[in-house]
C-alpha cells in the first residue's frame, strides 16, 4: 500500500446493550467520518442477534478495509466482562461473514494512540477525538467516540507499520544494515 493510499477504517467499541461505530477513512488527512450507536434490546440472545444483524449491514455498506474493536477488560464484575465477551463475538463474526480483516487493541494501547496517556478518562479521549477529527465530531455520543478512538488508533499504527516497512526495504548495497526507526 502506497504512502499516502486511502484507507477505510471502522471502530467498534463493544457493548451488548450499546455498541458504537466510527468510521475514519485517512487520505492522507481524515476524509469521509461517520459514527454512531447500534442500540439493542431483548434478551441476550436477541441483543446478540441484534449486534451482529447491524455490523454486517454496516460493513457491507461501508465497505471497510480494516475493522477495529477494542480488547474485553475487567471493568466493573466479571458478569459485564463477560457480556463484553459475547458482544464482541457476535461482531467479530458479523465482520468476518462480510469479508473485513479484524485487527484488536487493548484499552490502555487506543488511549496512548489518542490522548497520549494509557489511563486517560474518557472525557479526554472524547475530548482528543473532537480535536483530532475536528468539528464533524461535535457532540458525538460517548461510545461513538469511543468507536473513533478505536478506529484513530488503528490509522496511527497502519501509518507507522507503513514506515516501518519502508525503513526496511531501504537498505544500501554492499554495507551492512543498521535500521533505526524514528518516529516522525
Amino acid at each position: 500500500m502506497k504512502a499516502n493510499a486511502r484507507c477505510r477504517i471502522l471502530g467498534v467499541d463493544p457493548g451488548s446493550r450499546r455498541a458504537g461505530f466510527g468510521f475514519l477513512e485517512t487520505c492522507p488527512g481524515w476524509g469521509d467520518v461517520s459514527w454512531g450507536v447500534v442500540a439493542a434490546a431483548g434478551d441476550l440472545p436477541d441483543r446478540l442477534a441484534t449486534l451482529a444483524a447491524r455490523f454486517r449491514t454496516l460493513a457491507r455498506r461501508l465497505k471497510p478495509d480494516v475493522a477495529a474493536i477494542e480488547e474485553a477488560y475487567y471493568g466493573k464484575d466479571v458478569r459485564s466482562l463477560l457480556r463484553m465477551g459475547e458482544a464482541r463475538g457476535a461482531i467479530l463474526v458479523a465482520l468476518r461473514d462480510a469479508g473485513v480483516p479484524v485487527v484488536q487493541f487493548p484499552p490502555a494501547v487506543i488511549k496512548r494512540a489518542v490522548t497520549g496517556n494509557g489511563n486517560a478518562t474518557k472525557a479526554q479521549v472524547a475530548a482528543m477525538v473532537e480535536r483530532l477529527v475536528g468539528r464533524r465530531a461535535v457532540g458525538v455520543a460517548e461510545d461513538a467516540a469511543d468507536a473513533l478512538a478505536v478506529a484513530i488508533c488503528c490509522a496511527h499504527r497502519t501509518a507507522r507499520e507503513r514506515r516501518w516497512t519502508k525503513v526496511q526495504r531501504a537498505k544500501i548495497p554492499g554495507q551492512r544494515q543498521r535500521l533505526f526507526l524514528r518516529e516522525s
